[in-house]
């Protein structure tokens, strides 16, 4: 059973400051529990929301970064 409250998909992003250290990690609600993709280049940074909205259907999606200090 699909549980409302909680989001269709999780990104979390590891920002680096070189482009070509970014990494994304995506989850995604399958039934009751999520299954995990490989982590992934963040590719272009301007579609990144786009993309989650594109994944998330009609649920909702949580995004995280982990930006360099």
């Amino acid at each position: 059973m699909l549980n409302r409250h909680l989001p269709a998909v999780v990104y979390h992003a590891d920002w680096g400051s070189d482009p070509g250290k970014r990494w994304l990690a995506r989850a995604v609600l399958e039934g009751s529990r999520y299954i995990a993709h490989p982590p992934e280049p963040v590719g272009d940074h301007t579609t990144l929301m786009a993309r989650a909205r594109a994944n998330m259907g009609h649920g909702s999606a949580m995004v995280g970064f982990d930006f360099p200090i």
